[in-house]
């Protein structure tokens, strides 16, 4: 009989890479937001028919969609009988709840602090 690849080990260590993948949209999301900050005015400024605002709400979108994935499976797994590493299962879990936390106050502060320019071309 073949093993499965659904034991709750896989699951836990898939768990921590989707949370590390979030983090990757998350720190994408920051980059994103660091560049566009205004300091002067405390906002966030970017052209309202820019390129700005699908590559952000897509790097969090990315970020929340392994968060919420990684969080049920980190979950899922955490009390199997037969996990022989429940450590790693916990380690996914609140891995993606960081990142689903992160993520939120990453757009909470976005949407408060947004300032969209609209660019016109005379000519």
């Amino acid at each position: 009989m073949a093993a499965s690849k659904s034991t709750p080990e896989n699951q836990a260590r898939l768990s921590i890479m989707l949370a590390c993948i979030g983090a990757i949209g998350v720190l994408g999301a920051v980059a994103l937001l660091g560049r566009n900050y205004n300091g002067e005015l405390k906002q966030f400024m970017y052209a309202s028919s820019g390129k700005f605002l699908p590559m952000f709400l897509g790097a969090l979108m990315v970020s929340v969609a392994c968060g919420i994935a990684g969080f049920a499976l980190g979950f899922n797994s955490a009390g199997q009988k037969k996990h022989t590493q429940p450590r790693l299962s916990w380690i996914g879990f609140f891995m993606s709840a960081a990142l689903l936390a992160a993520s939120m106050a990453i757009f909470a502060a976005f949407w408060v602090m947004k300032m969209p320019i609209s660019i016109e071309n005379k000519g």
